[in-house]
């Protein structure tokens, strides 16, 4: 079977997959702040 006609669904199915889906993966992760190197780097290459 070309590559083109392979669907989420049909390999899935072809090779008894079963899928599993999270929401929100990093929901349990803190925020943190960008160090003052990475800033000024960010800022430099978006000019």
């Amino acid at each position: 079977m070309a590559y083109s006609n392979f669907t989420l669904e049909s390999v899935g199915t072809t090779f008894e997959l079963e899928r599993a889906e999270a929401i929100d993966i990093f929901a349990e992760i803190e925020p943190i702040a960008p160090s003052s190197h990475f800033a000024t780097q960010l800022q430099k290459k978006c000019r």
